[in-house]
């Protein structure tokens, strides 16, 4: 465990070394998870000095040594709100964005989601924090969310100026769709909620990917089971053992395109985890996604591929099998369906980073 005084030290040499040894305008990248070894997470950090290729970025995570950097040394004016689900999900994501937006001239929202309340309402320790966050987002800049269900909840709360700009991970996709691919192969992407935050019961959940799995290793299929978040190994081992396909896990938490080439080459994907399956729609590799949250869901109708997401409390192995094949027959008229929508989506963020950017560096 790193001590106070040692993470202190170490934002303010990371606040200097940027501040004063970058000539680039310096931009907070407003709260977010970081150093979790969750690849969605890692991947959405790798993603905004992307797209924000002429700045630099400062994690503002609401420390108390950043605080009185930023007042002393207002060397930051601008933010981008970190990707995920940060929006209206839990109060102290408010407070952080609430707080840098009292400090700088410009808050932006790029690809961010929004709680959705058909899920969320009622749920242990949940509070809706709606009100305070529409007084908030009225006032950035802009205001450019991950999915349609996102902007349909903000629109719905009364804010009107909202666009859908998909996820910021849509950054890393490929230009093009590959055409060599091993065929008959699937990849599966098995997780847990922690507090069990998802639709449906994860014992039957998991029942159903052993399923899945003994289904196409029978048919004589390749399986790859991906890994992307440290405490979801154990629950993949367990499914991959009792169906006989543990030949083949894969674990990567950081990188996300060493993940790319590592789903590149499959012919259909299953994912249950959000940035798992988004980064493999990145690949073009045809995709169905398990919705255990509707952030799932938002992602999925943001690039027009909502009849291939399944709620994870109607899973059923032999329903999603079914689809599999189907996609696996037609791999290559799928692959360019989806490659027409992503490739689509990631050019129209791009514009939409790019005027951002130009605002950001008038300000200096």
């Amino acid at each position: 465990m790193i001590s106070r005084s040692v993470r202190a030290v170490k934002t303010c040499l990371d606040f200097g070394s940027k501040a004063w040894f970058e000539s680039a305008p310096l931009v907070a990248y407003v709260s977010g998870f970081l150093g979790k070894q969750n690849l969605g997470d890692e991947a959405l950090q790798q993603a905004a000095p992307l797209i924000f290729d002429q700045v630099r970025f400062l994690h503002y995570d609401s420390s108390r040594t950043l605080r009185i950097l930023l007042r002393k040394f207002p060397r930051i004016k601008c933010g981008v709100l970190a990707g995920g689900t940060l929006i209206n999900r839990i109060p102290a994501w408010w407070e952080t964005a609430s707080e840098f937006q009292a400090m700088s001239q410009r808050l932006y929202i790029l690809g961010t989601g929004v709680a959705h309340p058909s899920f969320w309402n009622g749920r242990k320790g949940y509070v809706n924090q709606m009100a305070q966050w529409k007084n908030l987002l009225e006032k950035c800049s802009f205001v450019g969310v991950r999915g349609p269900l996102s902007a349909e909840v903000l629109r719905e709360a009364g804010l009107s100026a909202v666009e859908v700009v998909g996820d910021p991970v849509l950054t890393f996709a490929d230009n093009e769709v590959t055409r060599d691919y091993v065929p008959n192969s699937i990849g599966l992407n098995i997780g847990q909620a922690g507090g069990g935050f998802l639709w449906g019961d994860q014992d039957e959940i998991l029942r159903q990917f052993i399923r899945l799995a003994k289904i196409a290793r029978e048919a004589k299929w390749r399986v790859r089971w991906l890994v992307v978040w440290p405490p979801d190994l154990d629950l993949t081992r367990k499914a991959a053992q009792e169906s006989g396909t543990a030949d083949d896990i894969v674990e990567n938490y950081t990188e996300p395109r060493r993940y790319l080439d590592e789903v590149r080459p499959l012919s259909v994907f299953v994912g249950m985890k959000l940035h798992a399956t988004i980064l493999a729609t990145c690949t073009y590799v045809p995709s169905i996604m398990l919705e255990y949250q509707p952030k799932c869901r938002d992602y999925m109708q943001s690039i027009g591929e909502e009849a291939h997401n399944i709620r994870t409390d109607q899973f059923k192995a032999d329903t999603v099998w079914e689809l599999a094949k189907a996609l696996n027959a037609k791999r290559n008229s799928f692959a360019l369906k989806l490659h027409e929508n992503v490739h689509g989506l990631r050019q129209f963020q791009q514009a939409k980073a790019q005027g951002i950017m130009e605002e950001m560096l008038r300000l200096g």
